[in-house]
């Protein structure tokens, strides 16, 4: 007798593991998540970046403003146009001021949003795979099968998967690092878009599936059209795209991901329907009907490349202006292309083996000969050896060109700054990695008899092993001295390390320590402008001020734009301490040339003009921009500014510059 068994919504939800098991995943999922990051709650910012994005930045400084608002949709600051980033920011600074453990809050909020968005949307695409599964039923499990619910071997690999991204020691420079809220929140609509997408597919696919076989049938209703429009879910995809786009234009690459994920494990390049009939359980296919194939798949991604398209021209254009992109003459297409097989290289053994890792990694101009070709070679190897695999095992294929295809736009072929490898380049490649693991555990130990107590404890162990790395990876960002000790501690010849550490010293009071460092910057980057310039506001503090001067005047001839250079050598100019040394006309057009490049928004550049008209004499200008440095200091909250220039206004307006005095 046959009998007929319908699924529930309610059974689609839970899947085959249990009410608890989903909502219990997701807690494990967080609570590892704070584990691990939880103590950048009592962390500072640091010296990279953060003062751009966050605590030296007026318009980000005072909260969420119509003024503030609007600037982050109308500036590339920082090379790049990400609005929502900004509004990020604001919104922080608007809840938490400048405490920077608020702001690190949200970062980890989001990081553990994305690790159990990312369990939920492979779980649900699980439900609509074409792939092979467990044999069940005399399946062979070469034979593709449309699932309508979860299968009970989705749940644990998608757990797995997402458990590796919430705390691999790879994602601390994501989630520990402030100024990379551009990650964490891009990668938030990534997931948003793929769940959409899912659920998008979900609908178009959603005729009855059949499965008889002896004794029994099984028949999953279509869904409802009312609650499951097709369009409802593909302008959602699209909307979370933009919003991701928005966030950080490296989401470039989603539709080349969404193409792989029609492959496998949506399963939309074919459509077919599984009948096991006959006491042999032998399996027989046929057409149901022709679902979607590559040209109509293309087509219908054709919205995603535009947007994709716009957010790349915005992006170039907004690093040219800055001069950020570095072109052809800096660095030959020929050393570009050399360098991609290696960074890729790079990237796994970091995956594969995460310890020494440090920002940046310091990078040679070029490589020998025998290293590019054998990471060619590696990386050749591997892709022929997913191709063969592909028929039977898909998720290898997907898993590897995910990885492959979602670092393009920053493995090294376009290059912008001097960061050609970075650990938060991986935030969302490595996710490809895992799936293929996941999925290739899976299959390669179906026939276990133990299969899950061995496996359980093999991944505790792993898991707990990767914890401990991750959380000492953390704590390296406590604050900026921590990190760049570290970091010199991991990599040699280190120029950026050496800076970043100076300026950590200096700010401390360590002037002798902190021109050590600059000093050994410069030796290995003879040309390096802000060396140049710190060094000489610290031989400044010490009295050395013939040298201090020299020292800023090279960076200026380095880097004439630099506003940080211009800034350091009008102090010195209208400030030194010795008469002869003093200049308030050069002064002037230094402080102002820094005040014009960041459009008057930067209260110490304010404050540095002030003294130079001081100096100059010309004391009315020094009042007026005192009192807007002022004004400024007091709507971005920078008390100790704000003390500064009322104490140096009171100055002014008795008709006296200020003059630092000689240290000892």
């Amino acid at each position: 007798m046959m009998e007929s068994l319908n699924i529930s919504p309610e059974a689609h939800a839970r899947g085959p593991d249990g009410k608890w098991t989903v909502p219990g995943v997701c807690v494990l999922l967080t609570v590892a998540v704070f584990l691990v990051f939880g103590q950048t709650f009592r962390h500072g910012f640091v010296n990279y970046d953060d003062d751009q994005y966050v605590y030296d930045n007026p318009q980000v400084a005072q909260g969420l403003t119509l003024r503030g608002i609007a600037w982050a949709f109308a500036t590339s600051y920082s090379a790049y146009w990400h609005p929502l980033t900004w509004l990020s920011h604001m919104s922080d600074c608007q809840l938490w001021g400048l405490n920077a453990g608020g702001h690190h809050l949200t970062s980890v909020i989001f990081h553990a949003a994305n690790a159990m968005l990312l369990f939920m949307v492979l779980r649900r695409m699980m439900g609509l795979r074409s792939e092979a599964s467990p044999p069940q039923a005399g399946l062979r499990p070469d034979k593709g099968v449309v699932a309508a619910a979860p299968q009970a071997g989705a749940l644990w690999p998608s757990a797995f998967v997402a458990a590796m991204f919430a705390i691999h020691p790879l994602n601390v420079e994501s989630v520990a690092w402030v100024t990379q809220r551009k990650n964490v929140l891009s990668t938030f609509f990534w997931l948003l878009t793929m769940w959409a997408y899912t659920r998008y597919a979900q609908c178009v696919t959603s005729d009855a599936c059949q499965m008889t076989g002896p004794g029994k049938a099984i028949r999953v209703p279509p869904m409802s059209r009312v609650t499951c429009h097709p369009s409802l879910f593909y302008s959602l995809a699209l909307i979370f795209f933009a919003l991701g786009l928005m966030s950080k234009p490296m989401l470039v690459t989603l539709p080349f991901v969404l193409l792989l994920l029609d492959y496998w494990p949506l399963g939309r390049l074919s459509g077919v329907t599984c009948q096991v009939s006959g006491s042999d359980s032998r399996v027989t296919h046929h057409a149901s009907r022709i679902m979607p194939q590559i040209g109509h798949l293309l087509f219908e991604k054709l919205p995603f490349l535009l947007l994709a398209v716009v957010s790349c021209v915005v992006t170039y254009l907004g690093q040219k202006n800055v001069g950020a992109m570095m072109t052809f003459e800096q660095i030959p297409l020929g050393v570009r292309l050399a360098k991609v097989p290696v960074n890729y290289v790079t990237y796994l053994r970091n995956t594969l083996w995460p310890e020494g890792l440090a920002i940046p990694y310091p990078y040679p101009s070029a490589f020998p000969v025998f290293l590019v070709v054998l990471c060619t070679l590696l990386l050749a190897g591997v892709t022929v050896l997913v191709l063969w695999a592909a028929r039977t095992k898909p998720y290898a294929a997907v898993g590897w060109f995910w990885f492959l295809g979602t670092l393009v736009p920053v493995i090294g072929l376009v290059q912008v700054g001097n960061t050609p490898v970075a650990d938060r380049f991986t935030y969302v490649p490595q996710i490809g990695l895992y799936l293929a693991v996941a999925w290739a555990i899976r299959d390669l130990t179906v026939s276990w008899r133990h299969r899950r107590q061995a496996l359980g404890t093999v991944v505790t162990m792993v898991i707990t092993a990767l914890m401990v790395c991750a959380w000492k990876q953390t704590s390296y960002w406590r604050n900026s001295e921590s990190l760049w000790t570290h970091t010199l501690a991991c990599t040699s010849d280190n120029f950026i390390g050496c800076y970043n550490l100076g300026t950590a010293l200096l700010q401390k009071g360590d002037v002798d320590e902190a021109i050590a460092q600059y000093q050994q910057a410069l030796q290995i980057k003879p040309d390096f402008a802000e060396a140049h310039s710190n060094l000489g506001n610290a031989l400044f503090q010490k009295g050395k001020v013939d040298e201090a001067i020299a020292h800023c005047q090279r960076a200026l001839q380095i880097k004439p734009d630099s506003p940080d250079v211009l800034n350091n050598l009008a102090w010195l100019l209208a400030t030194g301490p010795d008469a002869h040394i003093r200049d308030g006309v050069q002064a002037v057009r230094y402080a102002g040339r820094a005040c014009e490049l960041t459009h008057y928004q930067k209260t110490i550049y304010i404050g540095t003009l002030a003294a130079a008209y001081a100096e100059a004499g010309r004391f009315d200008d020094a009042i007026s921009m005192a009192e807007k440095a002022c004004t400024l200091a007091s709507a971005a909250g920078e008390h100790g500014l704000l003390k500064r220039n009322q104490d140096l206004l009171a100055s002014y307006l008795k008709h006296q510059p200020y003059h630092e005095t000689t240290k000892p």
